[in-house]
């Protein structure tokens, strides 16, 4: 009953549901035409770019700048491990030399 009143409707509108149609599916059919070309495109231009010889000079480069970054850090981390690790180490001296002192004078009553 629906599509006799549409039918009617349509009909009074002087509007035809076919041609509607009919445009729909081209405009659809040009979409997946254009994205079929959009897809092929991509997939020659993937195959180009994975096709060309990789530019290992520039990747050896690059890691070589990084390994010299990271042994620079190191070395920077290790200077100041040795820096702490010395005042550490005065510091347990002198409290060392402190704590021999006061045993000494309690145990002696000085």
């Amino acid at each position: 009953m629906a599509s006799k009143v549409y039918a009617a409707v349509s009909g009074s509108m002087g509007v035809d549901v076919k041609s509607i149609e009919a445009e729909a599916e081209k405009i659809v059919e040009t979409a997946r035409i254009q994205a079929n070309k959009i897809i092929h495109d991509a997939r020659k231009r993937a195959e180009e770019i994975l096709s060309r010889p990789v530019p290992r000079e520039q990747y050896e480069a690059e890691a070589r700048k990084i390994i010299e970054e990271a042994e620079a850090k190191a070395a920077e981390i290790k200077e100041k491990a040795v820096r702490e690790a010395e005042v550490i180490e005065r510091e347990a001296v002198a409290n060392t030399e402190k704590a021999v002192e006061y045993i000494v004078s309690a145990v002696t009553g000085a």
